[in-house]
């Protein structure tokens, strides 16, 4: 009965597809190392479930949006607990997202044949930061409309086309009700839309040409080419299939579901120690001090060193690094993979990591000491 049940799916959906993709070789020396690509996706996926119920009880109205937030956190029951998880989920896909991205560019797995699947994975990372930013004005408070009024302030610095931009995406002058909706609109429906896309495009590409690990999972064929005599530098190591490998169904769903336990635990802990919720009145205007996110903490201090008339400055070096990510393959064309002999890459990448790090904190040590 089984055998027939499946035979009939099989006939009519392609069972074989579902298998061959489940039986698809990874690389298995770093296999836990591969597990941040499936965290991501975990968080992006309770991201989309907790935004789905938020989506339920949220009113887009300048008049009632507050309103509406606050009657899903207090009224609704387990309200307060699935905004939390919303919230915390978006917090550590940031962290989670920032991982991923630097260990495929210290592994160069980004090179050759995997360029496309590099410059996808970069606009994932755009769209995410879309989703955060505009997700940001949506509890309508105090400080939302301040982060709202400093984001079109700060867009209207960008040279010829800053005033366009700030009145396309504010609706107008200054932000009110028509900022509201299309800040909603983006973040509920058009960028998830385009964030699925890209998803299934990531997918597929990998899916297409496999997971490429690091140089560790190729260093016994290496080391036989060159003791053959092919220079190193002749070695494309990211065409090679891996030394060891082993099928994506069970070991690396077992690994990538005990990590998605984890992150899912993690989440509704501090979901749950430290709730997202409306606690007392909101402080009189003169109080208010915008607070962006924390994952805008080193983009807020980048830009505060280009005061007054330099501010167009820093947008564009900061729009030009946002610019250049999707095009690091092609600058990179080396086909060396390994980090130590690829020192240049290596370093500059680590530094612009630590220098983001540094920002964000030094962000958040003068946001904290108002």
């Amino acid at each position: 009965m089984r055998q027939l049940l499946r035979d009939w799916f099989d006939e009519r959906v392609g069972l074989d597809l579902f298998e061959r993709m489940l039986q698809k070789p990874l690389p298995k020396r770093g296999a836990w190392f591969y597990t941040l690509g499936s965290a991501t996706l975990s968080l992006i996926t309770i991201q989309f479930i907790t935004g789905a119920f938020l989506m339920f009880y949220y009113v887009p109205d300048g008049e009632f949006a507050a309103s509406s937030v606050r009657y899903s956190t207090e009224q609704v029951r387990f309200g307060w607990y699935l905004r939390s998880l919303h919230r915390w989920s978006a917090n550590l896909l940031f962290i989670v997202i920032g991982l991923h991205m630097f260990r495929v560019f210290v592994s160069g797995s980004f090179k050759r044949p995997r360029e496309f699947t590099w410059i996808i994975g970069a606009l994932i990372f755009w769209t995410a930061i879309g989703i955060g930013l505009t997700g940001g004005l949506l509890p309508w408070d105090a400080n939302a409309l301040w982060i709202g009024t400093v984001f079109g302030n700060t867009l209207s610095y960008f040279p010829l086309v800053g005033p366009f931009l700030r009145s396309a995406l504010l609706g107008g002058e200054h932000v009110g009700t028509l900022t509201l909706t299309r800040f909603y609109a983006m973040h509920v429906w058009v960028l998830p839309l385009i964030l699925g896309v890209l998803i299934l495009l990531h997918l597929y590409l990998i899916r297409k040409h496999g997971l490429f690990g690091s140089v560790v999972e190729y260093r016994n064929q290496i080391q036989a080419l060159e003791a053959k005599g092919v220079p190193r530098e002749s070695i494309i190591v990211t065409k090679m299939t891996p030394d060891e490998t082993e099928p994506f169904y069970p070991a690396q769903v077992f690994r990538d579901s005990i990590v998605a336990f984890f992150l899912i635990s993690a989440v509704s802990i501090f979901s749950i120690l430290f709730p997202f919720s409306y606690r007392g009145e909101e402080p009189p205007p003169a109080r208010i001090i915008p607070r962006p996110e924390w994952f805008f903490w080193s983009v807020d201090e980048w830009l505060m060193y280009f005061p007054g008339r330099l501010i167009p400055i820093g947008l564009i070096l900061l729009t030009l690094f946002f610019l250049f990510l999707p095009f690091i393959p092609f600058v990179e064309r080396h086909p060396e993979v390994s980090p130590i002999r690829r020192p240049v890459p290596t370093i500059i990448g680590a530094w612009v990591y630590l220098f983001i790090i540094i920002l964000a904190m030094m962000a958040g040590s003068r946001i904290f000491n108002y």
